[in-house]
């Protein structure tokens, strides 16, 4: 499963779930949420960036892969950030344990 989209070039394109965000706001590696943005910051972020994917959490309960590695999996409507905080829709009922990775530079440049 992946999560995100490599072709897209607007905001509109980007899939819920991937974010960025300048640290030292002392909140470690929270989900994503309003203090996040899709792209990387436009700022300088003398305390590093923090970039979060979250993947998936709805099953379409049938396909283990498909050919684009995507559409067996689903995030919950309406969720924030991509967090499974909603019932899967109807098309992948199945609920799965929703991974995140988060990494980040967290020192400054010299």
């Amino acid at each position: 499963m992946v999560s995100g989209d490599a072709s897209a070039r607007t905001k509109a394109g980007t899939i819920p779930g991937i974010c960025h965000r300048c640290n030292g706001n002392g909140d470690g590696f929270a989900p994503c949420d309003n203090k996040d943005t899709s792209e990387f910051p436009a700022k300088t972020c003398p305390g590093g960036i923090r970039a979060t994917v979250i993947f998936p959490s709805c099953w379409d309960g049938k396909n283990l892969d498909s050919a684009d590695h995507k559409s067996h999996m689903s995030y919950p409507p309406g969720s924030k950030g991509g967090l499974a905080n909603a019932a899967c829709p109807e098309t992948h009922p199945v609920r799965v344990p929703q991974g995140t990775y988060s990494f980040a530079d967290t020192q400054p440049p010299s």
